[in-house]
């Protein structure tokens, strides 16, 4: 009888200690997930049955915008009104935007605001990418390799030579921006 008793101890133990492994486990990644350190939450998941969120997260951090949507569609259809939904809605959006896709960024944008109709960030940035909707989407054309000489690095910026049209111009690089943006009339060909 002692025996049997000591087993169901040893066996809720066992179980009490992976719960807690598990939680610890899950606040890590969200930890990793809320600080941006996707290369961590990346190596973090290997091996792991993780959240579709996390998931998700990753492969648009690292380019796989296929992989990206499947998971993070996945969040919004489980759980449409949670916060891990309008996390995914966040996500996308992100997504949509670096892949010049702003159509589908400011539907995300809007079914946040629709979730989250106080949230200053979104409100603030719908506009920009409204503005860009009414353009096609953009896309990459063939790559190839470019070098530049000529460029200035100071503390404050990084320049680089470029021709528009045949003016010659000096632009500043900006390292943290998601996305390049040029004036209409700078493109345009009719410019003195």
């Amino acid at each position: 009888m002692a025996t049997r008793i000591n087993r169901k101890i040893a066996l809720i133990l066992v179980l009490l200690i992976a719960a807690f492994a598990h939680a610890q486990t899950g606040d890590s990644l969200r930890s990793l997930y809320d600080q941006h350190r996707y290369f961590d939450l990346r190596d973090a998941l290997q091996g792991q049955n993780a959240p579709a969120l996390y998931v998700g997260t990753v492969a648009s951090a690292f380019n796989d915008p296929k992989r990206a949507e499947k998971y993070l569609n996945r969040v919004i259809r489980l759980k449409p009104d949670s916060d891990d939904a309008y996390e995914a809605h966040g996500q996308l959006a992100y997504l949509y935007a670096r892949l010049g896709r702003n159509r589908e960024a400011v539907q995300q944008f809007d079914r946040m605001i629709a979730m989250k109709p106080n949230s200053p960030d979104v409100q603030n940035v719908r506009p920009l990418f409204a503005g860009f909707s009414r353009y096609p989407d953009q896309s990459l054309g063939k790559k190839h390799s470019t070098r530049v000489s000529g460029c200035t690095v100071s503390k404050e910026e990084l320049t680089i030579p470029v021709s528009i049209h045949g003016k010659a111009l000096n632009w500043i690089v900006d390292t943290g921006a998601n996305m390049s943006a040029i004036s209409r009339l700078l493109s345009s060909s009719n410019q003195d």
